[in-house]
């Protein structure tokens, strides 16, 4: 498996991670934007921002999972 790690550049493919809910379980409190989700690829407890959500409907070709399946290479 060949993964590479880097700055993002606009228009480039990518994974986003999402933090695992079981690693912050109380991320909420102290981010305000924070809420929960499920990964898409494994369907785990995990967190999306605002920040995610403007790369993720700004970047078609970024898939957000959890960091889990991030760390393995999960392709969508």
């Amino acid at each position: 498996m060949d993964i590479k790690i880097g700055p993002h550049k606009k228009g480039d493919a990518g994974i986003l991670c999402m933090p695992l809910v079981s690693n912050l379980p109380d991320a909420d409190k102290k981010h305000s934007d924070w809420r929960k989700t499920t990964c898409p690829a494994c369907d785990t407890e995990c967190w999306v921002s605002n920040a995610h959500q403007k790369i993720i409907e700004s970047e078609p070709k970024v898939k957000a999972v959890c960091t889990m399946c991030a760390l393995k290479g999960i392709k969508l």
